[in-house]
């Protein structure tokens, strides 16, 4: 079978969108994937020997009325283009992980009368989800929703990777170790203050700090010579923490979780539909 796999923009979406397409190439089914040229799908995609296709769809929430009205021409010239996309490499199946990249495709698939699946990694279902929800076989979800499931809706959690053993405890050990994220694309917030807060702990700490693509310089150096930091730009889960402490949820979520380390989030109210509030309650 061959798949067309949607995800654009952030980890929270491409993420487990990369994690069900490795499940579909260890299980012989081909994937193809179908991006923007300014995600992170285009660092991500490449380096997992997935063909990397993009079209022209851009964000419209909380943009100018000039941009809004380019993204309307760029909505149509990505559908055309995602219709073409399926009939050239006659795809048997199309799968949206939510963003705005998802409504283009899911329409094109709709079109071609290819079965659409879709992937809601919120406690909200997004803007391009809930439109193409009507035209969908079935919608899996990442977490339960607040509002009322439909009958084609089945909670299936996030896509991460597999653990056949848990980490060792460092519970009661010394150094302490702390692990800070903003998820994919960084939080200036936690960049500028988290750094002072941990030196005020005057105490051995270990500190891996995810900061965002490109926004890594001057960090470390807010952090005090007693504190061993190691800064990193995406998302990276190597060894284990005691804590967490984090901006943006989705992949982190289910890790923590999955792991049992203990969580501190930072609640952010401007956060686009107050989805990060929801699943920090369902938490």
């Amino acid at each position: 079978m061959k798949f067309l796999v949607s995800a654009a923009g952030t980890g929270g979406h491409v993420f487990p969108a990369m994690k069900f397409c490795q499940e579909c190439i260890s299980e012989n089914h081909e994937v193809i994937w179908l991006g923007t040229k300014t995600g992170i799908e285009n660092s991500v995609v490449p380096k997992n020997n997935i063909e990397l296709l993009t079209i022209p769809m851009s964000g419209f929430r909380g943009k100018s009325l000039l941009i809004k009205i380019k993204s309307l021409f760029g909505l149509l010239a990505s559908i055309l283009k995602s219709i073409y996309f399926i009939l050239k490499y006659k795809v048997n199946f199309v799968i949206c992980f939510g963003g705005y990249v998802s409504l283009p495709v899911g329409l094109a698939a709709w079109i071609c009368r290819k079965p659409l699946f879709l992937h809601e990694q919120n406690t909200v279902i997004g803007t391009s989800n809930k439109i193409l929800q009507r035209f969908a076989r079935n919608i899996f979800l990442g977490f339960p929703l607040n509002s009322i499931n439909e009958k084609n809706m089945i909670l299936v959690g996030n896509p991460i990777e597999k653990f056949t053993k848990r980490e060792p405890s460092f519970e009661g050990l010394r150094p302490l170790r702390i692990y800070v994220t903003g998820g994919s694309q960084g939080s200036e917030y936690l960049n500028l203050n988290i750094p002072e807060a941990i030196n005020s702990l005057n105490r051995p700490i270990e500190v891996r700090h995810q900061v965002g693509l490109g926004k890594s310089k001057g960090v470390k150096e807010l952090y005090s010579d007693q504190i061993s930091v190691e800064i990193v730009e995406l998302v990276s889960l190597k060894g284990s923490r005691n804590y967490t402490l984090i901006k943006s949820l989705l992949r982190l979520l289910n890790f923590m979780i999955r792991l049992r380390i203990q969580l501190f989030g930072l609640i952010f109210l401007s956060q686009e539909q107050g989805h990060c509030l929801s699943q920090r309650r369902s938490v």
